[in-house]
């Protein structure tokens, strides 16, 4: 419970310091930022997913104590990569940048994806050993850091190459304090596995050439706007994006933390049936959160764009993470409901399809929708991964089948229109911060009340243990 309260309240930080950058840095530089920093985010996932994922399916306490070369195989991994990237980032500074990108720009790149490859590992190493607390003095120390650097250089400078130095300087300060947790346990005196990489090879590189054309078509969105209709225009459909993708991913991320291992565990101790059970009840209770979560967004728009948007971003951001929205969702489904059932029966492989029709299906229609600026990127994102979520269900059912939970689904669905009937006339009301909390506030007991009535996810239950040792 600590490990999930602290990725939220994390996503929840970030969030805020998203918002506070953009307000700061204003449209164009924040578009600069918005580039460089999805960039790094490629770079990231090309050189250290595969490092990550591994941990999160491989590493775990009985692990480390039956073969400690698998963590010294890890450690060694991460650290070659990071070196080698330092030199990439030297090299661009050097030579004076990258495409037109000023020589500091060009080699914030490859900083931000050492910083955020280890944090991310550090992460995923308490998380698999569930050491709650490590994991929380990560996360706070980062935080703090970044608070501090990214948001107090937005401010006072105003510059988007000084904000990806806080960046970089906050996730590293993170990985320094937590380094003293991760000495002494089994990595000294075993040396590194050649073996091993082969194997965390064959079984990342599928998500991560997934992951890298979703992020292509993220990336080429952002530069095609900013191409076609200005860096401005390119701001303001990132900081759509942005906005909307954290919020899928803290719901998702934060559920796939827990289901995801309870899969893995269930494989363990009771074998692929048992996990192929698991795996059922997470789609249902992904859904769950996510489809509440998604049109709560949506009901509260007018409100939150009044309070927290930057006047140079208004208008043009609610039409955006509307059109956003059904993308998102889909991506999220893709990501933390699908994905899993191809990682625990270990053939991953089928993932690139889905990611090559989203990437496929999303340039199209930039090309082709009769829209245009920041909403022609909006409708064509949800378009791509529109269309990776029904590729990818479609080859799930048979490479990976899972019973699909039909009466959960259902019950969430009608408890999320009933959500809606009841919230939607708070729309007309002005938008202001009265407006959001009456909306959020509605739509959380609205849709709460009918969770436990209709007993979506078994919340009865959940709530009954709860409630027990209070009682007693």
């Amino acid at each position: 419970m600590l490990t999930l309260i602290t990725f939220i309240l994390n996503s929840l930080v970030n969030f805020g310091i998203g918002l506070g950058i953009a307000y700061f840095l204003g449209a164009q530089e924040f578009g600069v930022y918005a580039l460089a920093s999805a960039a790094g985010v490629v770079l990231q996932t090309l050189l250290f997913e595969w490092l990550r994922l591994s941990t999160n399916r491989f590493f775990g306490e009985a692990q480390n104590e039956a073969d400690p070369g698998i963590l010294a195989t890890l450690n060694r991994g991460t650290g070659l990569i990071a070196i080698a990237l330092s030199g990439i980032a030297l090299v661009l500074y050097l030579v004076g940048g990258l495409g037109g990108t000023s020589a500091i720009i060009a080699a914030m790149a490859p900083l931000v994806a050492i910083a955020g490859g280890l944090f991310d590992y550090r992460s995923a190493l308490a998380r698999a050993r569930f050491q709650h607390k490590r994991y929380a003095t990560l996360v706070i120390v980062k935080n703090a850091a970044a608070s501090v650097l990214m948001l107090g250089a937005a401010y006072v400078l105003a510059r988007a190459d000084v904000v990806l130095a806080g960046l970089c300087l906050s996730a590293l300060a993170g990985v320094a304090v937590s380094s003293r947790f991760y000495t002494g346990e089994g990595a000294e005196g075993h040396g590194h596995r050649p073996d091993l990489l082969g194997q965390f090879a064959r079984y990342a590189a599928p998500l991560i050439i997934a992951n890298l054309m979703f992020l292509a078509m993220m990336l080429l969105m952002r530069s095609g706007v900013a191409m076609y209709y200005g860096l401005a225009e390119s701001g303001r459909y990132s900081l759509a994006l942005d906005i909307g993708l954290k919020l899928v991913a803290t719901i998702g991320s934060g559920l796939d933390l827990v289901l995801f291992q309870l899969a893995v565990k269930a494989e363990a101790e009771h074998g692929a049936e048992a996990a192929r059970a698991q795996l059922s009840r997470s789609i249902g209770l992904v859904v769950a959160a996510l489809l509440p979560t998604s049109v709560g967004l949506w009901l509260a728009l007018p409100s939150f764009e009044a309070l927290f948007v930057s006047p140079s971003y208004r208008g043009t951001f609610e039409t955006g993470v509307t059109a956003l929205l059904p993308g998102l969702f889909a991506y999220a489904l893709i990501q933390y409901a699908i994905n899993p059932l191809f990682q625990i029966a270990r053939r991953t492989l089928p993932v690139i399809a889905s990611a090559s029709v989203s990437l496929a299906a999303g340039l199209a229609a930039l090309a082709l929708l009769p829209v245009q600026g920041s909403l022609a990127g909006a409708l064509a994102t949800s378009v791509g991964f529109v269309a990776g979520l029904v590729v990818i269900i479609a080859i799930a059912a048979r490479v990976a089948p899972v019973a699909v939970p039909w009466g959960m689904l259902a019950r969430s669905g009608a408890a999320t229109a009933a959500m809606v009937l009841a919230v939607l006339p708070l729309r007309a009301l002005e938008p202001g911060m009265m407006t959001l909390a009456l909306t959020a506030c509605a739509g959380a007991t609205v849709y709460g009340l009918l969770g436990v009535m209709l007993n979506i996810g078994d919340c009865r239950a959940l709530l009954m243990r709860r409630l027990r040792p209070a009682a007693a």
